[in-house]
């Protein structure tokens, strides 16, 4: 750097100073180029040991009048005011170490907006300070020699400070970095140098039930107790909670080590270091686009494991508005971007206005993608019933079977009844309604008779036909306490309602009895049941077994009831070619005369499909193929098992 009169003038003043000359055989001494006004050792008279020194080095470009750089008297207390940065060794019996004073407010401006994930750190303030080996500014630093770089290059006064600080810390951090390259050009890292890897802002990889995700890294520190030593970090991942995207938190932690440890063995560690960089980006913003696409509510196959170890294959329902739990999201950091359509949403004083409701989706951009949750809540259609969260990765389409309708046993005229009336109903074609608005709107048909002839499949086949959720229910887990009821049945039906979901209440006989005065208990229930039922607008179907003592009130909102009789032979044979034609993969040695064999043995359907299920048995164990003698077998047994019940019954 050129020394301009200024400089000089001051450099003149410098060596009339008795106090401390930076001048060495008539020249002034120079760090990187740029001039060190100040070079000052000094011990404390009263400190006989020489505990004590402190050196001081500030860094000027030359701006300013000589004056202020003079000491005027002993109260002045800057003697040296106009520096960029100052480094400050002190060496005492209580303290150690260096520090650096920024005083550049260009370059304070300039860190202020590129140093990220150090709450702790203002540069707003007159003089940061910050202690060396400033682990804030070197994970930075090839951010910041670019930018010093490119602005030196134009010529302004950040590039002017900046480079000049740049090249000072470039000088004290070349021990450092010479150790760090040591150990990461060979993929490992020591404990002591684990922050050399995590730049806040930067992308960071780790696993979740060995699904891999990534996160933004908001800090990295270390943490330390009475006994032990750790690496704490904070990442920032993107969520749903069924009305936003939001930005929420995690933390991980890396306990002390002895030694070098592979950088990819480390439960958290940068994305730059992954080997299968480039896939593993892919993959995550295909998966980010297909979280994208589960906003609203989804009824999809899931078969895997879960985050908290056990497994599940079954249908669920993919909802995160209707999730009981609650995610506390803070909304996404984006860069501000002008939007002509703003000042639509505002009144002629400014003042926000609401935004109309849209029913378009929210979108996030590839990099909000790459850092998506990688589960989402889930509740369960199995017997279980429950709400869980579930990997993005194992949920699937479901393959629908429409064509399972035709499959089901029931005279022609009934079937058609059914097809027609589901089909009004989920088109809404039909705009007849009640006097009182959304009352009586919903479909619900009685399903009657004895077990075993195809009731529920009938609910199960429906929701195939129209490609709905199945929500099966039983009067058990209703409950019978008049508020468990009501809580719990009103929580069923809106979610059925939502999801227009097919909803099967079995084994309904409580519910819909007649009321008797002397059970005020039983009178409450069958009322609740009746008010809740009257105002839901979705696809209800209730079996029952005993439809003679069904409550007056309750026949009058049944839209159909359908009565199944016991099946004649015409209607067991077609059930067993149903299943056994159903085992496409399977070698079975049935023929057409078997069928009518089978057919002649008086079982329901739901015994036609146990036999079935026995009889394979039998024959894989056998190692044989399906075939006739094993269902004779079966029956051998039934017939036993069904003597000896009447037997017992008899006594």
């Amino acid at each position: 750097m050129q020394i301009n009169e200024e400089n000089s003038e001051a450099n003149g003043s410098l060596e009339n100073n008795n106090e401390g000359s930076s001048k060495a055989n008539g020249v002034l001494e120079t760090i990187n180029d740029v001039i060190l006004l100040e070079r000052r050792d000094y011990e404390d008279p009263e400190d006989k040991d020489s505990f004590y020194s402190h050196r001081t080095k500030l860094y000027e470009l030359g701006k300013g009048p000589a004056a202020k750089r003079q000491k005027v008297d002993e109260s002045e207390a800057e003697e040296f005011s106009n520096y960029t940065f100052r480094c400050i060794e002190q060496n005492s019996r209580y303290s150690s170490g260096k520090i650096l004073e920024i005083k550049s407010e260009p370059v304070k401006k300039a860190l202020e907006k590129m140093i990220i994930g150090y709450p702790e750190i203002s540069f707003s303030v007159a003089t940061p300070t910050l202690t060396f080996p400033l682990k804030e500014l070197h994970i930075f630093s090839d951010k910041l020699n670019a930018l010093a770089e490119e602005e030196e290059a134009k010529g302004t006064e950040l590039g002017q400070h900046l480079s000049v600080l740049m090249k000072f810390l470039n000088n004290e951090w070349e021990p450092y970095n010479k150790k760090v390259s040591y150990w990461t050009d060979a993929g490992l890292i020591t404990f002591d140098y684990l922050w050399t890897l995590f730049q806040p802002g930067s992308y960071i990889y780790t696993t979740i039930s060995k699904k891999p995700r990534v996160l933004r890294l908001d800090s990295f520190s270390y943490r330390s107790n009475c006994s032990s030593k750790w690496g704490q970090i904070y990442g920032t991942y993107i969520d749903y909670d069924g009305t936003m995207f939001g930005e929420s938190s995690i933390d991980f932690t890396i306990p002390e080590f002895r030694g070098s440890r592979k950088i990819i063995e480390l439960q958290v560690f940068p994305l730059d270091k992954h080997p299968k960089k480039e896939a593993l980006v892919k993959r995550l913003i295909d998966r980010g686009t297909k979280f994208v696409g589960l906003q609203g509510y989804h009824c999809k196959k899931y078969n895997g494991p879960l985050p908290g170890g056990s497994s599940i294959n079954c249908r669920v329902m993919v909802d995160s508005q209707s999730y009981g739990g609650s995610k506390y999201l803070s909304a996404l950091k984006r860069a501000a971007v002008e939007d002509e359509t703003e000042d639509k949403y505002h009144d002629e004083d400014g003042n926000p206005i609401d935004r109309p409701e849209s029913s378009e989706l929210l979108e996030l951009t590839d990099d909000e993608k790459l850092i998506c949750t990688a589960v989402i809540p889930a509740f369960t259609l199995d017997d279980h019933k429950i709400w869980l969260e579930v990997f993005i990765d194992d949920i699937q389409d479901i393959q629908w079977n429409p064509e399972i309708f035709s499959k089901l046993v029931l005279p022609a005229e009934t079937k058609q009844l059914i097809r027609g009336l589901v089909e009004t109903h989920i088109n809404e074609q039909s705009q007849f309604d009640d006097f009182i608005e959304g009352k009586g709107k919903g479909l619900i048909s009685v399903l009657h008779g004895p077990p075993g002839l195809g009731k529920t499949m009938t609910a199960e086949t429906v929701a195939e036909y129209t490609k709905s959720p199945l929500y099966t229910i039983s009067a058990g887990s209703l409950g019978t306490n008049a508020s468990t009821l009501e809580k719990s049945l009103r929580r069923i039906l809106d979610l059925a309602q939502r999801w227009k979901a097919v909803l099967l209440l079995d084994e309904a006989d409580v519910y819909l009895e007649e009321r008797s005065v002397h059970d005020i208990k039983r009178n409450a229930l069958v009322s609740i049941f009746l008010r809740l039922v009257e105002y839901y607008q979705g696809i209800l179907f209730l079996t029952t077994n005993r439809v003679s003592t069904f409550d007056d009130a309750f026949q009058s909102r049944i839209h159909v009831a359908l009565r199944y009789s016991k099946l004649d032979v015409a209607a067991r044979e077609q059930i067993w070619r149903n299943f056994i034609t159903k085992m496409d993969k399977r070698e079975t040695d049935i023929g057409e005369e078997d069928y009518k064999e089978l057919s002649a043995v008086d079982l329901n359907g739901r015994q036609i499909k146990n036999a079935i299920r026995t009889a394979l048995s039998i024959a894989d164990t056998n190692g044989e193929v399906l075939g006739l003698k094993h269902f004779n077998i079966v029956f051998g047994v039934m017939s036993t098992f069904e003597r000896d019940l009447r037997n017992i019954k008899a006594t």
